[in-house]
Order: structure tokens, then C-alpha cells, then sequence
């Protein structure tokens, strides 16, 4: 079961899970973190944005600045500016708004299906494409093989 905040988890008793090589103190720094200022110069990310993340992202986010991992944060922040657009039609339609999961949950899903009709549209026009490149292949056959025929019947008459 997800909570909305670790306060709400607590004041109903719920039981949390914490990885013992991290301890619960981990938990917490990575939903209440700062954002990095490596993040801000190599992402154009902001506080605000920041905010928006969810916790998993924040924790990768963290691992990959203190790895020096330059290339998969750039990624990282780029896929979620990527989902946020969906994210936002789930909820209230206004950016700037912190990390609720279930906003999250159905702008993901928007955006993997978004994802699914973007991949077959271009399936459908690359098959296009191809069938207009075999019809016109086919065309310029014909027209080739129709002046071979009148050239050879040219010949024919010449001959004569």
C-alpha cells in the first residue's frame, strides 16, 4: 500500500518496510532532499521541478550526482519532463505542484499509452511509405519495359 506522506503512515499505524542496509533515515532523505546544485548545471533543472519528481527518481537522481553520472541524470531529467505534461492533465493541469502518486500513476500510464500510439503511427506511415516507394517502383517498370517494347517494334518497322 503507498501513502501520500510518511506523517499520514504513521498516524494510521501502517507497518514501513525499511531496507535495513539503508535504515529509515535514508528513507527520508531521499523524499525530503535538496536538489543538487550538479543537477541545476548539467539539467536546467530547477526547484520547482524538483518538487514534482517522484521519490524513486529523486533517490536515482541523487546516486547519479554523487557517481558523477552525468549522462544517465541528463536522461533521467529528461524523461520525466517528458511524463509531466501527462501527469498534469491527471491532476490539476498546472505544473509546479509537488509529487502525488496518484497523479503520477495516471500520467504514466497516459504517457506509455501516448508512447504506444506515437510508435504504431510510424509503423502505419513507414509501411506507407514503402508501399508508395513499391507502387512507384512498379510504375517506373512498366513505363521501362513499355519503351523496350516500342523500341524493339521500332526496330521491327526499321528492319523491314
Amino acid at each position: 500500500m503507498f501513502f501520500r506522506s510518511l506523517s499520514f503512515a504513521f498516524a494510521v499505524g501502517a507497518p514501513l518496510l525499511v531496507d535495513p542496509a539503508e535504515g529509515f533515515a535514508a528513507k527520508v532523505h531521499y523524499l525530503t532532499a535538496s536538489m543538487p546544485q550538479e543537477l541545476a548545471d548539467w539539467t536546467s533543472c530547477d526547484e520547482t521541478l524538483w518538487n514534482e519528481f517522484p521519490p524513486g527518481s529523486k533517490k536515482d537522481l541523487l546516486r547519479f550526482v554523487e557517481s558523477d553520472m552525468k549522462e544517465f541524470a541528463t536522461n533521467r531529467v529528461a524523461s520525466i519532463r517528458d511524463i509531466l505534461p501527462f501527469v498534469h492533465e491527471a491532476g490539476d493541469g498546472k505544473s509546479g505542484d509537488p509529487f502525488i502518486y496518484d497523479n503520477w500513476d495516471k500520467g504514466m500510464t497516459a504517457w506509455e499509452n501516448n508512447n504506444v500510439q506515437v510508435k504504431l503511427a510510424a509503423k502505419l506511415e513507414a509501411k506507407q511509405r514503402l508501399k508508395e516507394e513499391r507502387a512507384e517502383k512498379r510504375k517506373i517498370e512498366a513505363a521501362k519495359k513499355a519503351a523496350e517494347e516500342a523500341a524493339a517494334a521500332n526496330e521491327e518497322e526499321d528492319f523491314q
